[in-house]
């Protein structure tokens, strides 16, 4: 059975120049999901999308710069480092919730166009953990990020939302 879930994509990134780890992608990082193709948004949007024999065909063209959406990757703890570290399958993934946790929204692309919607910090976190199952990460690590993010994740979702008000 084929997953529900699969990145499409696999763009550049380029760090920027700051002590925090951030980076952008070039491109559009884009995920299909059960709910619909999801994105985050590079310096050049992907240009044309369409659906042909079953798959999603996706064009990069670089014509069109846009802000792009600022990521950290994946933001394992110092001290938990020694097992799982920042680069791997799962730092695709992340992107996806880097942003989801920053906003509380997310990208779908709907009847051609990209349109936000809010979903939950539940909604994001299961989504991590099933893009990193559909990349091939081991069952042990993408339980430990799961568990680790329904634990501790709260903080940062918190503090997000504080500097939406």
């Amino acid at each position: 059975m084929k997953s529900k879930y699969k990145i499409l994509t696999d763009p550049d990134n380029h760090k920027l120049n700051n002590n925090a780890g951030e980076y952008y992608y070039v491109e559009d990082l884009i995920a299909q999901t059960p709910d619909g193709l999801i994105r985050v948004r590079g310096k050049y949007a992907a240009t044309k999308i369409k659906f042909i024999g079953g798959i999603w065909i996706i064009d990069n063209d670089h014509s069109i710069e846009q802000k792009p959406d600022i990521v950290n990757g994946s933001s394992i703890p110092w001290f938990g480092q020694w097992l799982i570290s920042k680069e791997g399958k799962w730092n695709r993934s992340s992107g996806f919730h880097d942003k989801g946790y920053k906003y509380a929204k997310i990208e779908f692309f709907v009847n051609g166009r990209w349109i936000y919607y809010k979903k939950s910090r539940k909604w994001f976190d299961q989504l991590y953990r099933s893009l990193m199952e559909s990349r091939g990460v081991e069952e042990w690590n993408s339980t430990t990020q799961y568990e680790m993010l329904r634990s501790c994740g709260w903080w940062t979702w918190w503090n997000y939302r504080r500097h939406d008000e």
